[in-house]
């Protein structure tokens, strides 16, 4: 809020605290000369008796009701006045809020057409850098056979760069279509979905041992568009694998609640340094190539009307909740 209007409102205070004294004996005033000039009035009509005492009687009950009304009609003004300050600090303070994400959501739509940029740049000599490592280790078996090791140990090293390169601009186009690719809800059971992505994801969980567990119900039906969906369940499933000690646990429990279906994805790894910072782009944690993971997840959660929220249990390790609804409102 600027200082002008920071002392507008401390002006509008002070008021408050004392203003209400000269407009309440105002009121009276005003109330006392009305009452006088109808006790005028009705004196010349000869309906008031000229006893005097009756006549302070009925003045002073004319003043003391005056008086009270005049108490009210000072105390509603003032009321009304806070009520309506109130509403105004409360309109400014939406305003500012609204203004912030506003401000937030065009810098991250920049961000993600710039990662969608980016990527298709770099991809395609990507691309062709993979190429070329494929084609060096299909002419190693012509060197000699010192020389053809080494030919083939430098092929795999350019093929395990470049895929690992590959993802990573995987999901820099990921984030940049997040916000702006509309969706293509269908009925949907997450269930399957779940199952599906843990079973593609079998290899990498058997590579550090880990003890996968998985609590679902038969069917999680709800509408949303299954691919991204099934993009977000894959990111949070993969984070927890890489997260996980050698030989530890990942699990991943589902719930029907009526209107909506709960999934929770915990694993015994380190926990997250912040989680309340885990889902802003570009934070790395845990490890994370891009730190576009979660920030994708966030975005096509809201996308259907959801949310993800992030923890760290007393019990260690690390807990992605994801709420989404039934039915999109």
């Amino acid at each position: 809020m600027s200082r002008d209007s920071s002392q507008g409102s401390e002006k509008l205070r002070t008021f408050y605290r004392w203003g209400w004294l000269p407009l309440v004996a105002g009121c009276v005033v005003i109330a006392g000369g009305v009452i006088g000039a109808y006790e005028l009035v009705l004196s010349h009509l000869g309906r008031v008796e000229e006893d005097p005492v009756l006549r302070v009687a009925f003045i002073t009950r004319a003043l003391v009701t005056s008086s009270l009304l005049a108490l009210w009609a000072g105390w509603y003004v003032l009321f009304s006045r806070r009520k309506l300050e109130q509403a105004r600090d409360e309109l400014r303070r939406r305003t500012a809020e609204l203004e912030h994400k506003a401000r937030r959501a065009e810098e991250e739509a920049g961000l993600g057409a710039m990662c969608r940029l980016l990527a298709h740049e770099i991809r395609a000599p990507l691309h062709g850098v993979a190429l070329r490592g494929a084609m060096l280790e299909k002419i190693s078996s012509a060197l000699p056979e010192g020389q053809s090791a080494r030919v083939k140990e430098l092929a795999r090293l350019i093929e395990d760069e470049t895929t690992r390169l590959d993802q990573l601009l995987g999901e820099y186009m990921a984030y940049g279509r997040s916000a702006s690719t509309s969706l293509e809800p269908s009925p949907l059971d997450l269930a399957a979905v779940c199952r599906e992505v843990l079973a593609s994801h079998r290899a990498a969980s058997a590579a550090k041992e880990l003890e996968v567990s998985v609590d679902l119900p038969g069917e999680m039906i709800l509408r949303a568009d299954p691919i991204r969906v099934r993009q977000a369940l894959g990111l949070l499933l993969r984070s927890a694998i890489d997260s996980a000690k050698v030989g530890g646990k990942v699990k991943l429990t589902g719930r029907n609640n009526g209107a909506d279906v709960t999934l929770e994805v915990a694993d015994d790894g380190p926990g997250l340094e912040d989680p309340s910072a885990v889902f802003r782009p570009f934070y790395v944690s845990r490890g994370g190539a891009s730190g576009l993971g979660f920030a994708i997840v966030r975005d096509v959660m809201r996308a259907h009307g959801g949310e993800v929220s992030a923890s760290n249990p007393n019990d260690g390790g690390a807990r992605i909740l994801v709420r989404l609804p039934v039915e999109r409102a």
